[in-house]
């Protein structure tokens, strides 16, 4: 699984909180935890590529 991919996820589980909030501060406040973790997935794929999972996987077999 690529970072990007863990960064959405960690996204997915701040809006259930969201969901399951008690006040509309704290509703926010995963709201906008859940924006962050996917500002950093769509990052992780410009920075790292979407194939991130695993470093030198793209090299070719001669070590390339």
């Amino acid at each position: 699984m690529s970072k990007a991919d863990q960064f959405r996820q960690y996204a997915e589980e701040a809006l259930r909180w969201a969901r399951q909030s008690k006040t509309e501060k704290e509703k926010q406040a995963y709201t906008d935890l859940a924006l962050t973790w996917m500002q950093a997935a769509v990052q992780s794929e410009h920075i790292f590529g979407v194939n991130d999972s695993a470093p030198g996987r793209q090299l070719t077999a001669g070590g390339r």
